[in-house]
């Protein structure tokens, strides 16, 4: 595995907190959330996003692993909060299935791979072929669901698709067979026992059928205050694995991976 060097910055004191952002945007779709009040926030553009250098693998390891770089150089001394938020959420998980954390906030991703595979894998040539951006257009059009105008055209400007690291990130997607796949979801959200995992899905109105954001475009206006764990759901006993250490698996629910 290759590490890339992120980019980021870094913003206020106090304990630890990683923001990972959704697919094809990048550090400064957190700007709205202001979180350094109380924490030292490290706003991290993942591989192939912002103004971090693209170039595979984007298997989601790696990116887990380029994010611990930098959490690790920036670091008060304890362990990161780590908030990502859809396809950032995924990479949070990973990070927490992977190395300590004090806790994970899963923004608008419940995991649940398998469903997406179902509604992404039909597109597979369109989304590696001259189609790429007419389609992740539409594609945020119609997840952009009850979001603020203003905000929804602000993300939009944020956004680069860049086809080498959408279908890197997606490959999981569009190249395993359903039952690998869900042995990638297993692996992926079994996370040490008594590990803080605060969900938040749904946060906005739906506005049509089928529009109800999809994990992309909303962000979480709160977190728990320094010292305070607030209202997550933690990790129960499990199988040992890893060095002996129980795990546990996060609970799905249906989403679009980005």
């Amino acid at each position: 595995m290759t590490r890339i060097d992120l980019a980021y910055d870094v913003l206020g004191e106090g304990p630890s907190l990683v923001l990972l952002h959704g697919i094809t945007e990048n550090r400064r779709s957190w700007d709205p959330v202001p979180l350094s009040d109380h924490y030292r926030v490290v706003r991290v553009d993942l591989r192939g996003h912002g103004a971090s250098p693209g170039g595979g693998p984007y298997d989601l390891v790696s990116l887990a692993q380029d994010v611990r770089a930098v959490a690790e150089r920036e670091s008060s001394g304890d362990l990161p909060l780590v908030v990502g938020h859809s396809m950032g959420g995924v990479v949070a998980t990973v990070y927490a299935s992977l190395f300590p954390v004090r806790a994970v906030v899963n923004v608008d991703q419940p995991l649940a791979l398998l469903d997406v595979q179902a509604q992404i894998r039909p597109a597979a040539p369109i989304l590696r072929g001259d189609g790429f951006a007419g389609f992740m257009a539409a594609l945020f059009d119609q997840l952009s669901g009850a979001l603020d105008p203003a905000e929804a055209a602000r993300l939009s400007t944020l956004r680069r698709p860049d086809q080498e690291a959408v279908l890197g990130m997606w490959a999981p997607l569009l190249d395993l067979e359903p039952d690998e796949l869900a042995e990638v979801v297993t692996t992926i959200t079994t996370l040490p026992a008594g590990t803080p995992y605060l969900s938040l899905h749904r946060l906005a109105r739906r506005r049509g059928p089928g529009r109800d954001g999809g994990g992309l475009g909303r962000r979480p206006d709160a977190l728990p205050a320094p010292g305070r764990s607030g209202p997550v759901r933690r990790a129960r006993a499990g199988p040992r694995a890893h060095g002996g250490r129980r795990r546990r698996r996060v609970t799905r629910r249906r989403t679009p991976f980005g």
